[in-house]
């Protein structure tokens, strides 16, 4: 098995949208991954039903997971995105050099102060 199989049946079981198409097409699915002639017959031979079942249970074993992170851990993943959207915002930008502030990011959090 090459790197790029295993990768492929990776996401297989973690992308609904790419499992269903694969389902759909599995031989075009495999050639557009850029694998061999023999990794695409073993692929069109796979147990379409193992493959559903064995991605729901990763699935769930993922939620399992998250579930048992600490609660900081899993507020840190949630408004990560939103953190990382708020710091990467440039030193050299318009505002930046003109003197206007940047109106502040609200992370997901209530303002604990009230406006007068």
């Amino acid at each position: 098995m090459t790197p790029a199989f295993e990768s492929f049946v990776a996401r297989l079981y973690v992308d609904s949208n790419a499992r269903m198409r694969f389902l759909a097409d599995p031989a075009g699915e495999a050639t557009r991954a850029g694998l061999s002639s023999g990794e695409i017959a073993a692929l069109t031979r796979i147990d379409r039903i193992g493959l559903e079942l064995a991605a729901a249970s990763f699935a769930q074993k993922r939620q399992q997971h998250m579930r048992r992170l600490h609660p900081f851990v899993r507020l840190w993943i949630r408004i990560r995105p939103r953190v990382a959207q708020a710091l990467s915002v440039s030193w050299l930008t318009r505002e930046a050099t003109c003197g206007t502030r940047q109106k502040p990011v609200n992370l997901g959090r209530k303002s604990s102060t009230q406006p007068k």
